[in-house]
């Protein structure tokens, strides 16, 4: 599988630590999750009542510790494991952190405030390691081999989520995020920046439908919320977490169940609950994600509703008989439904049409308002402004471990153009334009 990105959750809890029996599975400590980059240093999201218990793995009598923290922002929860991080207790230790700049005090600033007497015994200046403070805005860097991207995102007070991108692998971070009171499925475009086709989303997930009702103005959000920010930015594995202080395992379980019992619908491939000391390891797509792959829209109809599924894996596999092909995820809600009719359409995107795919990806309101599509012979969706529609009769599907192989016998082809076809890389989308 070649190397990954392991990512360990040391605190998961919100806003204070509680650790005790009734949560002892999932763990009472507050934010704390680190990411494992191989070739660099760790990266630390969040220097909550975790930080400690990441410490004690990481003792003195070896190299000094090198790593970055990015804290979201400057609440209790989130900051109160520095001064009891051991590594920085010992010479030659050093801690980047970049974090918000609130209150016109830097960020440095605030931190020697709270760690200060009379509100805690030492100084950031008496620890042996060094910290290096890092004011933070909207903007992407540079961390080693990871490149971090840092947005603002909803809640009490400035607040910031962060993207961590290695080697074709992401990581979104949003651990506190004020849901719309009016508008539950208005997500912020920055989240969704930050979170769009993310490997792993850890999103906050505090409250039920009825805490939230009552807490509506305390930054955060339900369950339910993170599901739609999930499926909004087409994230692959969302991550439940900054739980509430009062739900105990069996609380978290419920809501768990409930989530995952909701996901597939969504496109979500799956929902787990952060856990203290569970470990996701997100392993590298190698050269198979370096290459380009062609963007198609593959349509269908269930009774008079049209489908559609956006497909960068369609292929041409034989001209006698002409077949095509092409693998949709066995998580896909919509591939099923297609299935049943025994046709489908692949219409290939120009390179004009980036926002038609995202779309339809995003299933943003009504997509199919603007398409302007006439049935194929078979019944299936033809799009007229792509590049070429190809009506096909299913000819066989394969099992392909978490994907269908799906073949398709070609039975029309119309209003095929020249232009150039609409391709994705590396996270972007692009066009081909032939040598001259």
């Amino acid at each position: 599988m070649g190397e990954s990105l392991d990512v360990t959750f040391y605190g998961v809890r919100g806003s204070t630590p509680c650790p005790c029996d009734e949560n002892r599975r999932y763990g009472g400590n507050t934010s704390c999750v680190v990411l494992d980059v191989p070739g660099g240093e760790p990266i630390l999201f969040d220097l909550g009542t975790g930080l400690r218990f990441y410490g004690v793995a990481e003792p003195c009598d070896g190299a000094p510790f090198r790593g970055t923290a990015l804290v979201s922002h400057l609440h209790w929860d989130h900051v109160q494991g520095l001064p009891f991080f051991a590594p920085l207790h010992c010479d030659g230790a050093h801690l980047d952190v970049f974090g918000p700049a609130e209150g016109g005090s830097s960020l440095e600033a605030s931190f020697e405030a709270f760690m200060n007497p009379p509100y805690f015994p030492i100084c950031i200046r008496d620890l042996a390691g060094e910290i290096a403070f890092h004011d933070v805005d909207e903007v992407s860097f540079e961390i080693g081999p990871a490149r971090v991207t840092a947005r603002s995102v909803p809640h009490v007070g400035l607040t910031y989520g962060y993207r961590v991108d290695w080697n074709g692998t992401s990581v979104a971070y949003v651990s506190d995020h004020q849901q719309p009171v009016d508008e539950p499925q208005r997500v912020a475009d920055r989240v969704l920046e930050l979170a769009d086709g993310v490997d792993l989303l850890i999103h906050d997930a505090q409250f039920t439908p009825e805490e939230f009702a009552e807490r509506s103005d305390w930054g955060h959000c339900t369950v339910d919320y993170a599901l739609e920010v999930a499926h909004q930015a087409a994230a692959r594995e969302l991550v439940l977490f900054h739980h509430d202080p009062a739900h105990d395992d069996d609380t978290v379980d419920r809501l768990l169940a409930g989530a995952q019992e909701r996901c597939s619908p969504l496109d979500v491939v799956d929902v787990s609950a952060a856990a203290a000391g569970h470990t996701i390891s997100l392993h590298q797509p190698g050269h198979l994600g370096r290459y380009p792959t062609g963007v198609t829209l593959v349509t269908g109809m269930d009774g008079d509703e049209p489908l559609a599924m956006v497909i960068g894996s369609f292929v041409s596999v034989s001209m006698d008989p002409p077949l095509v092909g092409f693998l949709p995820g066995k998580s896909s809600h919509t591939w099923p439904r297609i299935e049943i009719s025994g046709s489908f359409c692949v219409n290939v995107l120009s390179d004009t049409q980036e926002n038609l795919s995202n779309a339809f990806f995003r299933k943003d309101g009504d997509p199919w308002e603007e398409t302007g599509w006439v049935p194929a012979a078979s019944g299936s969706p033809a799009i007229p402004s792509c590049l070429a529609s190809i009506d096909c009769a299913i000819h066989d599907v394969v099992d392909a471990g978490d994907h269908w192989f799906v073949l398709g016998r070609v039975t029309d082809l119309s209003h095929v153009d020249e232009g150039s076809p609409l391709v994705f890389l590396g996270g972007r989308y692009g066009g081909y334009r032939p040598p001259v």
